[in-house]
Formats: C-alpha cells, structure tokens, sequence
C-alpha cells in the first residue's frame, strides 16, 4: 500500500469519526482533502451515507429517533451545500429524482443530485413531487433525459407501473431507473413497473446515466453532424459514402431515439447537449 493510500484511509478514518461526532468542519475538511487527492464524489458520499445508515435506525420511532434522523438529514445536506458551491451546467439534460413515500428521502437525494450535477446534469428534486407528479412534471421540463425514482414500500409499487408506464410510452427518449427498499422484495421491479433498469447505488446510477446520456450510435452523429452544418440527405449521402435512403434511416432512428419529430428540434438537441457542434 502506498504512502498516499494510507493516509486516504486515515482521512476517510477521520470523515467517519467528523461525521458520527456532528462536527461539520472536521467532515468539510476531511471530504476537500479527499477530493484534492482524486477520491471522486461518489466515494466521499459513500462512505458519508454507510456511516449516516449505520447510526439509525430503519424507521424512526421515538422523537429521539425522529431528532437524529433530522439531524443526520441536515449534516449531509450542509456537506453537500459546503462541496457544491457552484452553479452546475445542466449541459447534459435533465433528470427528474422523485421517492415515493419517504420521508428520509433528502437523506441519499442531496447527495446523488450534487453527484449528477457534478457530472453535468440538471437535477430536478423536491419532497413535494410524489408518483403522481412525475407525467405532469416530465412533461414540463425541456430536456429532460432520465426519472429516477425510489420506492421504499410495495403498496407504491402499482402507482408505478401505472405511471411509469405511461411515461415510457409518451417520452421514449427519457430512461426510467427504479431503486430502493422494493427491489429487495419484488423480483425483476424494473419490469414490473415499466423500467428501464434498476439501480441499487450511487455509483450505479451514475454510471447507466453516463452510458445513456447519448444514445446515438457513430454512425447516427455523422448523419447527425451533416444535418446540422445544412446538407440535404442527398449531400449527407454523398459526404458520408452512403444511399440517401441510408441517410433518411439513420434520421428516423434518431428521431425515435430521442424523441423528436424534425430536423431543427432534434439538432438543437443535440447540440444543447454537446454531442455535435
């Protein structure tokens, strides 16, 4: 182990004991010197949430219980606020987080919401929207690109389908993550409420988002690309070696793809999201 590896594992050492003990400039300092030595955001916040889970119980009960729950829901949304001080980009499209029936919600939301945004996406998060906000919500946003929604109790589980169902059918283009405590009693939760996949982490999240940010092929951007510099099909066709007919496919699927209906909505699309110039 390296001299470097060690004292991250002191300082992360350290982050838990900050964090156990409340003392928010102990965890900001821990978590910025383990930023500055390449640990990414998701490691800091995993470590952050284990140990805020660890400490409480799975319900709260008692007021007592009710108190540290708040208080831990607090101490995470303080770190983030702390680590995320600048306005995100939003460059990559937006994504709708919603949990249904949970009221430690905030808990794992503030912190996913500043590791997307960190990775360059829009986040669209509050206690107010429930399961059957989502349509009315998706509908309103003007890029949206995934819905990523926890549930935590089985009796949301039909609400979902219904919602999440109609949701794939109406925006195509918009990918749908399932997680939480339903996963763990349902078998395939993604197909059973109209999912795309489900996602059990962070860092799992974060991952199918960064290889469903762009869902077009090479091909497609090259085509794509044309489009947006002015050629016709038959120009396309004729810069990329290829039939017009050819060109006119690959349009068609990337009108499905994404969810547009013409040339110029799908290139400002594109472009607002930087897959082309």
């Amino acid at each position: 182990m390296s001299t470097l590896d060690r004292a991250r594992e002191a300082v992360t050492a350290e982050l838990r004991d900050a964090f156990r003990e409340r003392d928010r400039s102990r965890v900001e300092a821990a978590a910025v010197w383990l930023r500055s030595t390449g640990t990414s955001l998701v490691e800091v916040y995993e470590v952050l949430l284990e140990t805020a889970t660890a400490d409480l119980p799975q319900y709260a009960s008692t007021p007592e219980e009710h108190l540290r729950s708040f208080e831990v829901q607090e101490s995470v949304r303080d770190l983030v606020a702390r680590l995320a001080p600048r306005t995100p980009s939003g460059a990559r499209g937006q994504v709708l987080l919603v949990v249904s029936g949970g009221k430690r919600w905030v808990l794992g939301v503030a912190a996913l919401t500043h590791v997307l945004e960190d990775a360059g996406f829009s986040v669209v998060a509050s206690p107010r929207i429930g399961l059957e906000d989502v349509a009315d919500v998706v509908a309103g946003l003007d890029d949206p690109v995934a819905v990523c929604v926890g549930l935590h109790d089985l009796s949301s589980v039909p609400l979902a389908r219904q919602v999440l169902r109609g949701l794939r059918s109406a925006h195509p283009q918009v990918r749908i993550l399932v997680g939480g405590k339903a996963d763990e009693s349902v078998r395939d939760l993604a197909g059973l409420v109209g999912a795309h996949s489900v996602t059990r982490s962070m860092r799992e999240t974060l991952a199918i988002l960064g290889e469903t940010a762009n869902p077009l092929s090479p091909r497609e951007l090259a085509v794509l690309g044309c489009v947006a510099s002015g050629m016709s099909n038959p120009d396309a066709a004729s810069h990329l070696g290829v039939a017009p007919a050819t060109v006119k496919t690959h349009l068609d699927r990337v009108y499905a793809k994404l969810g547009t209906r013409d040339r110029t909505a799908t290139v400002a699309l594109a472009m607002r999201r930087g897959w082309i110039e």
